[in-house]
């Protein structure tokens, strides 16, 4: 399977045109995607729940949709249990299920009303995006809250019980051991979960091998909270049976598969008489915390460690607002700073959902007012949190309150396989593919992120051990996350990359009207354009990352992308007051721009070639995007009419015609389209197979590639239009 690829995607915002609308949409009630985001604030604390077992009451999945991360919940209504979330595994048969009413996504929260006997439960999984709190952003908390109300107008006692495994920060390897550890003080529960033996820097099945995996909460606004860490069955059957916890640890206490079932790290909250309805949510911290979070190795094999941007805004000065000396005694500075970071977080939870609310609010409305769309900003809100999480907003390490926090540096993890029929990561750092398939949501969220994740990249290609061997950009900072290291060799994809990246990188100028990136590394990236000058009207056997699954020579895509990077070349050396560069890459691209169009388009007129002379053969020409994104006016408006018009007939066909369906490709090319119908019937065929034609057998989050005949994930080839 294909599983999701939580930076692609569908955020193109239709060439950015977006405008704030004076209303508050909602997403459609009747689309229900493969897979909602819970849990969804990191590439290592990414928890989705699968739709083959439609309702709360299954286990989360890791977003490769492979391994089970198991966590728990129940509340007890005047001294009877119902099950909200999770399965039943370990609690007593005397408990009921909760029915599930109904569930929503927005692009931050997900949530589910249930009916727990006379109570109306609402259970909300909120990931905060705030693409401009870069402190915030780059905090792995997320939240879980829980309400209740009364349905029979009368008072209930209400106790709520939950519980997680530290398989939120270990694999399925049955030779993982993990053990669990708390702390608690007058305003924050903390229960905690350590690989026994972590090793820095690495991962396992996509898991992070030197993760904290934390689940806490407030003591404010209970009557009392109780704890335990110990056997799967006997914590859950005190929580939920009226006994109670006994805040213990189990000496014996491993948990994790290999003494299935697994030990768990539960709470006992008691809230009290709730008469009508609880006036403050109760709120559930989910976190996976590590530091340092990145290495990076330069070529000369030096290494420098990045840590989380979040940690130059942590202080030791405010322990006294949480905890005693004795209570600092027990901890290391780094995990007080978190623990300090999470009950800030909790304690945050009210500004946070109301931040959230208007950010939903804001993004629904510019797709709709962009698109005309609803089934556009359905896709849009669905993937916004996989895409956001895919990346590690990280700082210099250096001495505590010393950090430079003009150094930021993003990091992306490949999370979309794109071997055929194999789920999982190809451990990619900062893909240039991806990123490129991702940039519009970046251009429209914080431009800035784009430019922290580009210079990496143009850092680590300046040194001349690369730049002096290899003329063209490289696919990525390595296949190791969270290690980042060029390599020199395995790099092909010449036109395909150094075009993604000088689109990129001028994109990033125009947007952020910050021109530091094409200053800085202008050398670089011209060399990246002379490498397109000599190869990119004719790319012979070059390719696009998936190739459409077979070897075309000389893409029309491919040529077109080439050409664009020049004539992006062209604008970046104008913005750094190069003019006889400017002059010379405009030209050369007016004069490219001209033969492809003798070569690229098909004998009767009607649309573009899958490549040059072959008459047989169309394809989705998506490359045209970036040309209408940076306004290059590159391209004849005829050639975008061609297209539509060509577009538009084959719409009822476009299943039968190619099986290699890619969302990013598609959304790319739905934004050029000059009637919106046909624009919009694209948008529309996405949504049809996301939300409708994924079966039990393939549910997983959003796939960039599947098969929209069967809508499984897959990997196929174009078919040429006879």
């Amino acid at each position: 399977m294909h599983p999701l690829s939580p930076t692609i995607w569908l955020l193109l915002l239709l060439v950015l045109a977006a405008c704030p609308h004076s209303t508050v949409s909602q997403i459609s009630s009747n689309f229900t995607p493969p897979a909602l985001p819970l849990v969804v604030k990191g590439p290592y604390l990414n928890a989705w729940l699968l739709r083959s077992v439609p309702d709360l009451k299954n286990w989360p999945t890791f977003w490769n949709a492979k391994t089970a991360v198991a966590s728990f919940t129940a509340v007890i209504v005047d001294n009877t249990s119902y099950g909200l979330q999770g399965t039943f595994f370990g609690t007593p048969a005397s408990m009921k299920a909760a029915s599930e009413l109904s569930s929503k996504y927005t692009p931050t929260s997900t949530s589910f009303t249930m009916q727990a006997g006379p109570m109306l439960v609402n259970a909300t999984f909120l990931s905060p995006v705030t693409p401009h709190d870069l402190s915030q952003q780059s905090l792995p908390l997320s939240y879980y809250s829980l309400t209740f109300s009364a349905t029979d107008g009368a008072s209930h006692a209400v106790q709520i019980y939950s519980d997680f495994t530290s398989e939120w920060i270990a694999s399925g390897d049955l030779n993982v051991v993990t053990n669990g550890s708390t702390i608690a003080d007058q305003q924050l529960l903390c229960l905690e979960a350590q690989l026994v033996q972590p090793i820095p820097f690495s991962e396992l099945d996509d898991f992070a091998q030197d993760s904290t995996g934390v689940y806490a909460t407030s003591m404010s606004n209970t009557k009392g909270i109780q704890w335990q860490i110990g056997n799967f069955s006997d914590v859950r059957g005190l929580g939920i049976n009226g006994t109670g916890l006994s805040n213990t640890i189990d000496p014996t206490f491993a948990a994790h598969a290999q003494f299935f079932p697994p030990g768990v790290l539960g709470m006992l909250a008691d809230l009290g008489e709730v008469e009508t309805t609880t006036s403050t949510p109760f709120v559930i911290a989910f976190g996976a915390f590590r530091n340092p979070s990145v290495q990076v190795t330069d070529l000369a094999d030096e290494e420098k460690l990045r840590i989380p941007f979040y940690m130059a805004n942590s202080s030791t000065n405010s322990i006294h607002d949480i905890a005693s000396l004795r209570f600092y005694a027990r901890v290391a500075l780094h995990l007080l700073i978190f623990l300090i970071q999470t009950l800030s977080f909790l304690q945050n939870y009210t500004k946070a959902q109301a931040a959230a609310e208007e950010f939903d609010n804001k993004l629904i409305n510019d797709t709709i007012a962009a698109s005309e769309s609803q089934q556009y900003a359905d896709l849009v809100s669905l993937v916004v949190r996989g895409a956001m999480s895919s990346i590690e907003i990280t700082l210099p390490q250096g001495n505590q309150g010393q950090q430079d926090l003009s150094d930021v540096d993003v990091f992306m993890k490949d999370m979309g396989g794109m071997q055929p029929g194999v789920g999982g990561s190809n451990g990619n750092v900062n893909p240039v593919d991806v990123l490129y398939a991702t940039s519009p949501m970046y251009l429209y969220l914080n431009a800035d992120i784009l430019g922290y994740l580009l210079k990496p990249l143009l850092q680590a290609q300046q040194d001349s051990a690369y730049s002096g061997t290899l003329g063209f950009a490289a696919q990525n900072l390595g296949s190791q996350f969270p290690k980042a290291q060029l390599q020199v060799d395995n790099h092909k994809l010449g036109i395909e990359q150094s075009s993604n990246m000088l689109i990129m990188s001028l994109a990033h100028a125009q947007t952020s009207r910050d021109g530091t990136l094409i200053s800085t590394y202008y050398t670089l990236l011209k060399q990246w354009a002379e490498y397109l000058v000599d190869n990119a009207l004719t790319p012979n056997n070059q390719s696009s990352p998936l190739a459409d699954g077979v070897m075309y020579s000389n893409q029309t895509n491919l040529a077109l992308k080439g050409i664009i990077g020049i004539a992006a070349m062209g604008r970046i050396s104008s913005l750094t007051n190069n003019d006889a560069d400017s002059s010379r890459y405009e030209g050369i691209s007016k004069d490219y721009i001209s033969q492809w169009q003798t070569l690229s388009v098909s004998s009767d007129n009607t649309h573009l070639l899958l490549s040059y002379g072959q008459q047989s053969c169309a394809g989705q020409v998506y490359n045209l995007y970036a040309d209408k994104l940076l306004q290059l006016n590159l391209v004849p408006d005829q050639i975008y009419d061609m297209q539509t018009a060509f577009h538009k007939g084959q719409l009822s066909e476009l299943p039968v015609l190619i099986t290699v369906y890619t969302s990013d490709w598609t959304m790319f090319t739905a934004a050029v389209m000059t009637d919106n119908l046909v624009r919009n019937g694209m948008i529309s065929q996405i949504h049809q197979y996301t939300g409708n034609m994924f079966n039990s057998s393939t549910n997983a989050p959003f796939s960039t590639v599947y098969d929209p005949t069967t809508g499984n994930n897959s990997f196929g080839i174009n078919r040429c239009v006879a």
